[in-house]
């Protein structure tokens, strides 16, 4: 084979076949695992509605409506600033800027709801031992934990494996991207709980091997903006009290 365009077209199949036969071995690896749900009891609601009062109006307007009805939850953003843990609104990224509405341990003095998302906004992880301890002070609360920070994420479920992870937007693109790669099957989803921007922000290929794993499916209304909701969904994220309500009503028709 002397012809240097034969030798590369022979090294170019080559190469393509290898990498199908690979690709092919990992994908029949992952659909052996088999997988089990968390077994959490806030999990087995058949709906949760998760109302983000830090990107409301009014941070007070959780605390009446979710003590009447245990799968509501208040989503809280919170960060450790000065000397203690506050609750806080985000009002800029770049730059960032944020204004505090108290303390986490006073918010928590307040609330009469058995559990509570929180979004850790702090970009590294310290003083996690106080915000533990002021948690732990409330052996009933669930807690629902979420970071944009993927390592905080996997630091947190190293120091409290109880509580339910919920994804952040980094572990979307990473199945988008393995899920292009057709490597979707041995994809670590560590969270418990996947939630979207979109309905349609996930293949049907990548939807199925989620579902397959028992992961459950939350929806972002604030940015969805939408009322067609496939069935997969079972966790509604919003801070319009209003919507989630009406999304309550539909689902128990």
């Amino acid at each position: 084979m002397t012809n240097p365009y034969f030798r590369l077209l022979f090294i170019s199949v080559n190469v393509l076949l290898w990498s199908a036969l690979i690709i092919f071995g990992l994908r029949q690896l992952g659909n052996q695992q088999s997988y089990t749900q968390y077994k959490h009891p806030l999990l087995l609601s058949k709906n949760i509605y998760i109302f983000q009062s830090t990107k409301a109006e009014n941070l007070s307007q959780d605390i009446e409506i979710i003590n009447k009805n245990d799968n509501w939850v208040p989503y809280i953003d919170i960060e450790y600033r000065g000397d203690y843990w506050h609750v806080i609104k985000v009002l800029s990224k770049k730059p960032y800027k944020s204004k505090s509405f108290g303390s986490v341990k006073g918010y928590l003095s307040n609330l009469k709801s058995n559990s509570l998302a929180i979004n850790i906004k702090n970009k590294q992880l310290y003083m996690f031992a106080e915000l533990s301890n002021e948690l732990n002070a409330y052996p009933d609360l669930s807690i629902i934990m979420t970071s944009e920070t993927n390592a905080i994420g996997r630091e947190v479920r190293n120091k409290q494996p109880k509580w339910i992870h919920m994804s952040s937007h980094s572990l979307t693109s990473r199945l988008q991207l393995m899920g292009a790669l057709f490597l979707e099957t041995i994809t670590q989803i560590d969270a418990d709980i996947i939630a979207l921007l979109q309905v349609d922000e996930l293949s049907g290929r990548i939807l199925k091997e989620v579902l397959k794993r028992k992961k459950l499916l939350a929806i972002d209304l604030d940015t969805a903006k939408t009322t067609d909701l496939p069935k997969h969904f079972n966790i509604y994220i919003s801070s319009d009290l209003d919507q989630l309500k009406s999304i309550e009503s539909m689902n128990k028709k």
